[in-house]
């Protein structure tokens, strides 16, 4: 395997060996825009003067939060080398759990969207960096002509990040950084709906950012395609900030959407591609849609797809590797963890099908409930210990004693190892969600609903789903007095929570079973609402155009009554690609018919859904 030796031992060294005068025309991120290694530096040494005119200190926190990748990536490395530690929060996050994220953090300062800073509160607080990364242009024709700007605008970018920096000059940030600061906080769900913030430190971070470029052989000759969320782990550390480290290339076309996913698989031949990092979602959407494109890895500069962040599953992974003649690397990680511990693959000896591998660079043991260590093909709770491993919850101290304890770290997951040393995940003990490779903590969408007041009761929890792991489904009990449906708490959840968060469907029931202690049984819950379903399925829709409208409402959360059959995908809320292929799906069972990759993306339309089953009913 390709090994870097010049990765890292700090931000300082990586930053040093970035700002190399040969380097500076070299792209770093490529997507709507491309930010070379140039712009980033010189863009860090104009942050340091602001950071520092701002009295910000080593060991600070600031909060970093825009839907804009490439201005979230810069600012991320600008926190990092002036030992400032970056609080990432999705710029998506609702008002109300915004301000618990807030609380949790104490921040000294604010990097965050325009747009969000009256959104979240922020017009008084003492540091905001509003960022705008296109500020909007001057609509006068004279003032154009003229080569002025309205007063107004010129403001704004005075104001706003990035227009601001022209008038800044640049300063030398600190010369070294304790290795113990933190270099960033993310926010997870644990055992409740409370956010926990895990801290990686800078040791931590550059300990896994070696790991990383060892195990799957990056250098500066690797062009990574990873287009996975910035503020999740996976997203942010096995994109931007591991291409920084490598002086790679990372490219981030777009936002992933399956009717582009022909022209993302075209990408890895344009932009000779050596690294696609995905989840199994995506690998299952290419697998299912994208057999028209089985020589897409077949580039000679292709190395092996990475699988992150939930379970592959192995029928999927033979499937894959077969139809398009090239390898997956499986990774076994949390966000505790940086974002791996496990690696299974590319390297034979630890590579298994099924398995997540084995521990590379950190210690892993199986315990039961007791902590006694297990021994081969016994089921028990994984604990892993290294320099990858976070250094706690922030303002946390009791979460963080319940999960580490002598440097060992409790994941929640249950595994076993075989008696070649191969690990296999058998379950999870946290009641966690993971759909499409996002975590989402039912109870956080549970007290989301709770807080409608037609809802006197609410229970969350993930279904099986062959395509995104699992999907969220909740079931409430409607408050005396009160009348709501599906479609309203539907919207009242798009008012409260992040758009992965928003349960796939909404069932009213009349109780919710309890046990005697007063816990919801779920798995009761479960049989209900399989029941329910039964029911749907037989239900009073009589013509196919009935069926598939009733069968779009419930996938997109539309009001009743609203659609139409010749409604669009521009034209309905929640018509998103993952509701898309959910659309289908549920339609695939409910006439017992196949759609075939051309037909998926060939329906804009409510119409051309209909049009394409009455073909096949009539064959």
């Amino acid at each position: 395997m390709k090994t870097n030796p010049s990765v890292g031992g700090d931000i300082v060294t990586a930053c040093a060996l970035a700002a190399e005068p040969r380097r500076a025309k070299r792209p770093w991120i490529v997507g709507r825009r491309t930010t070379t290694y140039g712009s980033l530096t010189d863009r860090i040494s104009r942050l340091t003067r602001i950071f520092a005119d701002a009295g910000l200190a080593p060991g600070d926190r600031v909060i970093l939060s825009s839907a804009n990748d490439h201005e979230l990536a810069v600012l991320f490395l600008a926190l990092l080398r002036n030992g400032l530690t970056a609080v990432i929060v999705d710029a998506e996050t609702k008002p109300r759990r915004f301000a618990t994220l807030d609380e949790i953090a104490a921040p000294k300062g604010y990097l965050v969207d325009r747009d969000n800073v009256a959104a979240w509160g922020l017009t008084t607080a003492p540091f905001v960096l509003p960022i705008d990364p296109h500020p909007a242009p001057s609509r006068n024709l004279f003032t154009k002509l003229m080569g002025r700007k309205r007063p107004d605008v010129a403001a704004v970018e005075r104001s706003t990040y990035p227009a601001l920096l022209g008038a800044i000059e640049p300063a030398e940030p600190p010369s070294e950084i304790d290795p113990e600061t933190d270099a960033y906080v993310l926010f997870t769900s644990g055992t409740t709906s409370r956010p926990k913030g895990v801290r990686i430190s800078h040791r931590a971070l550059f300990a896994h950012l070696r790991t990383l470029s060892e195990q799957y052989g990056y250098d500066s000759d690797a062009r990574i395609l990873n287009v996975l969320r910035l503020h999740h782990t996976d997203g942010l550390t096995q994109g931007p900030v591991v291409a920084f480290a490598n002086r790679a290339t990372v490219y981030r076309p777009f936002a992933f959407e399956i009717p582009r996913l022909g022209e993302l698989l075209d990408l890895i031949y344009t932009y000779r591609i050596t690294h696609l990092v995905a989840v199994p979602t995506i690998i299952a959407l290419i697998q299912r849609l994208g057999s028209d494109y089985r020589e897409a890895f077949q580039t000679g500069d292709f190395r092996f797809v990475i699988s992150a962040a939930d379970l592959l599953e192995p029928e999927l992974w033979r499937d894959f590797e077969e139809r398009y003649g090239t390898q997956i690397a499986n990774l076994y990680g949390l966000t505790e963890t940086v974002t791996g511990g496990l690696f299974c693959g590319p390297a034979q000896d630890h590579r298994r099908i099924g398995t997540v591998g084995k521990p590379v660079d950190c210690r892993a043991r199986i315990v039961d409930d007791a902590g006694r260590e297990l021994g081969p093909d016994e089921v028990g709770e994984l604990q892993l210990k290294g320099d990858n491993v976070m250094s706690g919850y922030l303002s946390a101290p009791e979460a963080t004693a319940e999960v580490l304890v002598d440097g060992w770290f409790s994941t929640g997951d249950l595994l076993s190892r075989d008696r070649d040393g191969f690990y296999h995940v058998k379950g999870r003990k946290k009641l966690l969600i993971i759909t499409g490779g996002i975590n989402v903590h039912p109870e956080e969408v549970t007290e989301a609903l709770r807080r409608s007041p037609a809802v006197s009761d609410a229970v969350t929890y993930g279904e099986p789903d062959p395509t995104f792991g699992e999907k969220v489904i909740s079931c409430v009990v409607v408050a005396d007095g009160q009348s709501t449906t599906e479609q309203l708490l539907l919207e009242h959840c798009r008012a409260n929570l992040e758009s992965e968060k928003i349960p796939a469907r909404i069932h009213l029931l009349d109780e919710l079973p309890k046990t005697a202690a007063g816990k919801t049984r779920v798995a009761d819950v479960r049989q209900r609402v399989a029941a329910l379903e039964q029911r749907g399925a037989d239900g009073s829709a009589t013509s196919t155009a009935e069926v598939l409208l009733e069968v779009a409402t419930r996938c997109f959360g539309a009001p009743p009554g609203t659609l139409g059959i010749e409604a669009a995908t521009g034209d309905v809320l929640g018509w998103d690609s993952l509701a898309h292929l959910e659309l289908v799906a549920v339609l695939e069972r409910r006439f017992d018919v196949s759609f075939s990759t051309a037909e998926i993306m060939q329906v804009e339309r409510l119409s051309d859904a209909l049009r394409i089953i009455e073909e096949k009913l009539a064959e």
